[in-house]
């Protein structure tokens, strides 16, 4: 089975874009705060399933390791309107790799 890599595609006004992040898995939220400051998030497909965090910063995708990410599936990330603020919801993921229910969580 092929490994899964996550892709980021964006329309410039012209044409579409492909940008892709590091790493193996899925994407499946992403929240853009501005051109340069944009995060992308899913779920890493390699045992342990655990959440993955992109930030683009205009030039790079770069991992990043979100406080309260780390253990759960990301399946929505939204900037709040007129802030820096982003929200991310999703399902946890337990020490033993059940799932642990829904959380929502936000950076700012």
């Amino acid at each position: 089975m092929a490994t899964k890599k996550p892709v980021a595609i964006y329309y410039n006004g012209t044409i579409w874009k492909a940008h892709d992040p590091p790493g193996a898995g899925q994407l499946d939220g992403v929240a853009a705060l501005s051109a340069n400051d944009v995060w992308a998030s899913g779920t890493s497909l390699v045992a342990p399933a655990k959440n993955v965090t992109f930030r683009w910063t205009g030039s790079a995708w770069h991992a990043v390791a979100p406080a309260g990410l780390a253990d759960g599936w990301v399946e929505s990330m939204t900037r709040v309107p007129g802030s820096t603020q982003l929200w991310a919801v999703g399902m946890g993921i337990s020490a033993a790799g059940n799932s642990g229910g829904p959380f929502a969580a936000y950076y700012h």
